[in-house]
């Protein structure tokens, strides 16, 4: 990558819902993974995932992508040359009161430390159910109410998991009258999940902090991404492209609508530009 010069372009692509479009094996198809391939020859890509650093699928990404830069957890993790930079930790007492907002509302969450991502639950059943099939993924499963914060430390995110999609715009007003300024939190994962982080971050100022390290003019930056957690990135790089399965806020601020995640999408994407840049 050291050949790239700063008026080419980065892009920064979400993976779930848009770089991800495989159910079994590879989470990448042999069309999106060429075609990353291939824009890597003329411009930086980066990673830019709500998934924590230690996920295995984002591990698997990163070696397949042959990439040393990426951001995890919602902005709240930045690594340059597989080195994490900077970490923006959630507060003690903010946690604190997190945990009281979820346990008192019987809302489940997942926290994401230093040693991985833990998973809390409101009934016996599903404790037992994630401890049989999703062992290995967590690196704690507990009972919301019966949390531990001694087990945990520099947590950097807290996924809390919502029961009616319906109701999730709802759900984030609510939650961020009461948090607001000491987190940022925004809709993901098809707006099931509230993905909070600490105030000072969010993917949108992740990618800014990362254009500062590497000297990156805006107007040369593209986000591509499906979630409300995407849209934090208007206004930081020069372009928001939403895919076509995104939600109806992300293509509502959208600079570029792109095509379905499904079967290549991201492939289609690029391909796409190519065909219009080549045509202009």
């Amino acid at each position: 990558m050291s050949n790239i010069n700063d008026n080419e372009m980065t892009y920064f692509i979400d993976l779930d819902g848009t770089l991800f479009d495989k159910k079994i094996g590879s989470c990448i198809s042999k069309k999106n993974l060429s075609a990353i391939l291939l824009v890597k020859n003329f411009a930086r890509i980066l990673i830019s995932t709500g998934r924590g650093s230690n996920d295995q699928k984002v591990k698997q990404a990163i070696y397949q992508l042959g990439i040393k830069d990426y951001i995890c957890s919602s902005g709240a993790e930045i690594f340059i040359n597989n080195e994490r930079k900077y970490a923006f930790f959630l507060e003690e007492s903010t946690i604190d009161k997190i945990i009281n907002y979820c346990q008192t509302n019987k809302m489940m969450f997942v926290v994401f430390d230093q040693n991985g991502e833990s998973i809390y639950l409101n009934s016996k059943v599903s404790y037992w159910f994630i401890k049989l099939f999703f062992k290995k993924k967590f690196h704690e499963i507990g009972l919301v109410q019966k949390y531990n914060k001694n087990a945990h430390k520099n947590i950097v995110k807290i996924a809390i998991v919502l029961k009616n999609r319906f109701k999730a715009e709802k759900q984030l007003n609510l939650f961020l009258k009461y948090f607001s300024e000491t987190c940022n939190a925004y809709l993901a994962s098809n707006n099931y999940i509230i993905e909070v982080t600490n105030a000072k971050t969010n993917k949108g100022i992740a990618a800014s902090i990362y254009m500062q390290e590497k000297n990156i003019s805006v107007p040369n930056t593209i986000h591509i991404g499906d979630s409300d957690s995407d849209v934090a990135t208007k206004g930081y790089v020069g372009k928001f492209v939403a895919m076509m399965n995104s939600t109806s806020k992300a293509k509502a601020f959208a600079d570029e609508i792109g095509p379905n995640y499904t079967r290549g999408g991201l492939f289609k994407y690029f391909l796409k530009n190519k065909k219009d840049t080549n045509n202009a």
